[in-house]
């Protein structure tokens, strides 16, 4: 009974300690991308201004 228990809460430990890494991980890397989505706009509407100026 007692194995089980503390095996539970190292289960648990790791299993938190993982979830909290990734979703740091993935906040990041949709920031990330949402930032290149953003560049990648700004350089379409710039190079289509350049070209209506022409």
């Amino acid at each position: 009974m007692d194995k089980e228990f503390y095996f539970g809460i190292v289960l648990g430990m790791l299993g938190g300690a993982l979830v909290a890494a990734n979703s740091f991980k993935v906040r990041k890397a949709v920031k990330e991308g949402q930032e290149q989505v953003m560049e990648s706009i700004a350089n379409l509407d710039s190079k289509r201004k350049a070209k209506t100026q022409e």
